[in-house]
């Protein structure tokens, strides 16, 4: 059987081969195009190590690519690798369509989005949770910057919140780094220190990065287009207030 899954413009055709696909990417499911990446998905044991250059391995999967034929490997009684290995398939090939994968949670704002990049464990999750019907994506999220900065929610996380990630594209009007404080608080900083920020989040597959110059271009140009500043949390679905008034009433930088 064969099923193309499409987030955004990253595109791709699964061959699976007694593979079955996991629920929770059902809603990405779209009809096949020539712009399609074909991937064959077999149950196998993963190889521990594969070749450098051609292809990677994570928990419970293999990707290898020979001659053209790009195969992922998922380990049997493993359903949830196949998320894992199309994670890393999809942010190892971004670049090719333009795009990085950002680690990051995203809320919609006046515009379009607000991308919240952290660290695992400072709150993203928990932000777009609380932040009701304003969640947008809550742990990865594909963007381009041509012609304009856009965003496409991804399912790529370790727990499955359907209710948090949307379907469909929107405009990103913000990038906001964001920390735990004891109230909440929004404060513009140069787009100058976006750039650094941005790449800490850029995913990317567990293997030689031969996109990496792509990569860091599509980020350094995302930083240089989009406002920037560090937002406080304190947990709280107030905690938009102050991005909100941010957007609507401060000069940006």
């Amino acid at each position: 059987m064969t099923v193309t899954l499409a987030f955004g413009p990253a595109r791709y055709a699964l061959t699976l081969d007694d593979v079955t696909l996991p629920a929770e990417l059902d809603r990405w499911r779209a009809d096949g195009s020539a712009d399609d990446v074909p991937l064959r998905v077999i149950r196998a044991e993963p190889a521990d190590v594969v070749p450098e250059g051609a292809g990677f391995a994570g928990d419970g999967f293999s990707v290898a690519t020979a001659e053209g034929t790009t195969v992922v490997a998922i380990a049997p009684g493993r359903p949830r690798a196949l998320i894992s290995a199309l994670s890393a398939v999809v942010a190892q090939g971004a670049p090719t369509r333009g795009c990085v994968v950002l680690h990051a949670a995203a809320v919609r704002v006046a515009g379009g989005v607000a991308l919240l990049l952290a660290p695992s464990g400072t709150g993203k999750t928990t932000f777009a949770a609380l932040s009701g019907g304003r969640s947008f994506a809550h742990n990865a999220a594909l963007v381009s910057v041509d012609p304009t900065p856009r965003a496409w929610a991804l399912p790529f996380a370790g727990d499955a919140r359907p209710e948090l990630d949307a379907m469909g594209v929107e405009r990103v009007v913000a990038l906001a780094r964001l920390k735990r404080g004891g109230g909440p608080g929004f404060e513009w900083r140069p787009r100058s220190g976006a750039t650094t920020v941005v790449m800490q989040h850029c995913a990317r597959a567990p293997a030689r990065d031969a996109l990496a110059r792509e990569r860091f271009m599509i980020a350094s140009a995302l930083a240089l287009r989009v406002p920037f500043g560090v937002l406080a949390a304190s947990r709280g679905p107030h905690d938009l207030g102050a991005l909100d008034a941010a957007l609507a009433t401060e000069t940006r930088p």
